[in-house]
């Protein structure tokens, strides 16, 4: 949980504005496993990501505000 919150961390801190699709789902996959660790199985995340996407850029830390809602 340590190394996934010091991932998170650096992702954020991190002097680029934007970030590659793959990179922000790295993401947010630390988050949901520091979520999980919070609230074991009461909760269930699936990824469905087209590769071809893995390398558009995108404003950092887009998606997880909207994660963050839906838990």
């Amino acid at each position: 949980m340590a190394a996934a919150l010091g991932n998170m961390m650096r992702y954020s801190l991190a002097r680029n504005s934007v970030s590659s699709l793959r990179d922000e789902v790295k993401n947010l996959k630390d988050y949901l496993f520091i979520q999980n660790y919070r609230y074991g199985d009461k909760l269930t995340v699936a990824f469905e990501i087209d590769e071809a996407l893995s390398e558009i850029l995108i404003p950092k830390l887009l998606i997880q505000p909207v994660l963050e809602n839906a838990i």
